[in-house]
């Protein structure tokens, strides 16, 4: 069940124009340029992230 309270299933889609097929993201320029970090750990931030999601999509009636 993980971090959305339900079963999630990937599906694997043929990739459209413009679409990556890979992310790998580096934070270290903009460490070094701005002193920015991360200041939430990853699964903290995506547990808020989908909770703010969660609250939106039931404010819009599209969740219960």
């Amino acid at each position: 069940m993980g971090l959305v309270g339900f079963r999630l299933f990937i599906v694997h889609l043929l990739l459209g124009f413009g679409d990556f097929c890979r992310w790998c993201l580096d934070i270290s320029e903009a460490m070094g340029l701005f002193g920015w970090g991360s200041r939430v750990p990853l699964r903290e931030g995506l547990k808020r992230i989908i909770e703010w999601v969660k609250v939106r999509l039931r404010e819009e009636g599209v969740l219960s």
